[in-house]
């Protein structure tokens, strides 16, 4: 059986039309494909390319075709709406369920031991930490796994996340 087409632009931004969102246009999740998220393009970045030869400075071959300089602007896709990462950990408000969480972004004193809590374990009654999609695919294989009567991958039975 084979797959429809994919507009390649819902996935991969740069291949289309550089959108603009200087009036505060919004991009949302259902307006491109699951897989933009990985490669979302929030700012207008543009490779100026000359056409002169030279030698790359890390392989040494030749090349027909230099790049110059970088372009960018601002105003690029601006993503709005319930936007979830797959690698980003989330938190909500529990007594205000209607509000769409929020992301949990770096510290500027890192993170530590004491956020393992909060970035593996799911808490939607209390807390509001949800941790990142990736890590709770990690825990279900996981426990489908030793539902098995084996680890992951037929491996060890001690499985866990490392931060």
């Amino acid at each position: 059986m084979s797959r429809p087409a994919l507009p390649m632009t819902k996935v991969f931004p740069w291949l289309g039309k550089t959108k603009v969102s200087d009036k505060g246009q919004g991009t949302y999740p259902d307006d491109v494909h699951p897989l933009h998220s990985y490669w979302a393009m929030p700012r207008r970045m543009r490779l100026n390319i000359d056409a002169s030869s030279c030698e790359c400075d890390l392989c040494g071959r030749r090349g027909e075709y230099t790049v110059s300089s970088l372009r960018t602007r601002n105003y690029g896709f601006n993503y709005d709406g319930p936007w979830t990462h797959p690698l980003t950990p989330y938190r909500f408000d529990p007594k205000k369920p209607e509000q769409l969480p929020y992301s949990r972004k770096a510290q500027t004193d890192g993170l530590g031991y004491r956020h393992w809590e909060a970035l593996t374990m799911k808490d939607e009654e209390e807390k509001g930490f949800l941790p990142a999609p990736v890590v709770l695919d990690y825990v279900a294989k996981c426990d489908k796994a030793d539902d098995r009567g084996r680890g992951v991958a037929g491996g060890s039975r001690l499985v866990g996340v490392w931060l």
